[in-house]
């Protein structure tokens, strides 16, 4: 099982948004889609990858920009902790404070619970809550039949 995992600056934060990509299926998720659309697609092209889920570690406005336009040019299933919710429902507010443009939210495909796996390709998703992390700030994805995983943050610092 390969697997491969891109990590780049997206949106008008440059928050971290990922690819992790399954090589064989080229079933993939896309980790918080912050903005630059086009550019998530060129590299999820790249690949020839199929996105299944759009994963958000959680629901700043930085993190979620591009979801609406990936979710239209994909189909994606947007995937957001329940608790996160409100904050994403109120997208607009947070747009409006700091003076960033954007397009109402769809709503949430599917929520994730704490310790809830998303299976795409011959992989699958885990969603730990590391000690001080909100609960969805985190997941990580096992690799190597379960003797590695990769760390996937909406954080950029990890707190022990």
């Amino acid at each position: 099982m390969s697997l491969l995992v891109e990590v780049f600056p997206a949106g008008p934060l440059q928050c971290n948004c990922s690819i992790v990509g399954c090589t064989e299926t080229k079933e993939a998720i896309v980790v918080d889609p912050g903005g630059d659309v086009d550019k998530i697609i060129a590299r999820l092209d790249k690949h020839g990858f199929k996105v299944k889920y759009l994963v958000h570690t959680h629901a700043h406005f930085d993190h979620i920009l591009g979801t609406r336009g990936m979710h239209e040019k994909t189909g994606a299933e947007i995937c957001l902790h329940k608790e996160d919710q409100e904050l994403y429902a109120n997208l607009g507010m947070q747009c409006e404070r700091f003076g960033f443009e954007f397009d109402e939210p769809l709503p949430v495909g599917k929520y994730i619970e704490d310790e809830q796996r998303l299976d795409f390709g011959q992989h699958s998703t885990s969603h730990p809550m590391p000690k001080g992390m909100h609960l969805s700030c985190f997941l990580e994805i096992p690799c190597f039949n379960d003797r590695l995983a990769v760390p996937i943050s909406g954080a950029e610092i990890l707190m022990p």
